[in-house]
């Protein structure tokens, strides 16, 4: 793209900022930003925006959102060579303005048309459950996303429907992160070949906790987590076992004592084994 001219909106902050920074690097093209600081606004300054854009090699729309970023791409479509448009949040946006989008940026690229099906699909796909069923969280399994705790699990388990979203490889388009997905998990600061082994324990933290689950129902609430605490530890029969002992309070029958030897166990296991529960409390 040699002497290419550019055109970047919203080129003083964010997105837009990073990306005029990057082509600035560059000294073959010529860039120009536009931004309601420098006097381009796109309800004051529309007819300049359109007139001083026109005739670029690439115009990246970075600023404005929704119907007039939609106008903006009417406007110019037929004036410059490539539009990159960001704030697509329906399908019908994203059909309008994908064949001018990033892809057209590397029109030789092998996979282009399988990535513009596979978005579509993601798209579709969700777009399409969701007008079936309200759905209370759409949630996406990432390594970059919130770390799955307790708290999260009984959350989710009160919540009326949820759809969980598996991606593979590299993950899925993050249009369809920033616009569809309403929570990312992660299930540790690893990578798996897929997002199916994090769901099936997500959906394990979650199923357990609702009602006829468990026999006893009320043993999940002394789970280890639960109240920021590690769990005790857990003495079965026989009594002795190669000389170990069982701890005398567990076999004395006596409620209110064995309570308050787990509640001291707990403590200081979590003490030992996870002191950062303490930290955040």
């Amino acid at each position: 793209m040699n002497e290419d001219r550019i055109v970047i909106t919203g080129h003083t902050g964010g997105i837009g900022k990073a990306i005029f920074d990057k082509f600035t690097e560059v000294s073959c093209h010529k860039i120009i930003g536009m931004s309601r600081s420098n006097g381009y606004d796109i309800e004051k300054d529309f007819d300049k925006i359109v007139q001083e854009a026109a005739g670029a090699d690439l115009f990246i729309n970075n600023a404005y959102r929704d119907k007039q970023q939609l106008k903006l791409f009417h406007a110019l479509k037929d004036k410059v060579k490539i539009i990159v448009n960001g704030g697509i949040d329906t399908i019908e946006k994203a059909r309008e303005i994908l064949d001018t989008n990033i892809f057209e940026l590397l029109p030789n690229q092998p996979n282009r048309q399988q990535r513009i099906n596979n978005f579509f699909k993601e798209f579709n796909s969700i777009s399409s459950v969701k007008k079936k069923n309200i759905y209370d969280e759409i949630i996406y399994l990432t390594p970059d996303g919130d770390l799955l705790n307790q708290k999260t699990s009984n959350y989710f388990s009160t919540l009326n429907n949820i759809i969980i979203i598996c991606g593979h490889y590299k993950g899925i388009d993050h249009r369809v992160r920033d616009h569809l997905i309403t929570k990312e998990i992660s299930i540790g600061e690893f990578v798996v070949s897929g997002g199916e082994l994090p769901a099936a324990v997500l959906c394990d933290s979650i199923i357990r906790l609702l009602p006829g689950i468990i026999g006893d129902e009320s043993s999940a609430l002394s789970d280890t987590f639960q109240d920021n605490l590690v769990s005790p530890p857990i003495y079965t029969r026989p009594e002795v076992y190669k000389g170990l002992q069982v701890p005398k309070v567990l076999l004395s029958g006596n409620k209110k004592e064995i309570q308050k030897w787990n509640d001291e166990k707990s403590i200081e296991r979590t003490k030992l084994l996870r002191p950062k529960l303490f930290d955040n409390e």
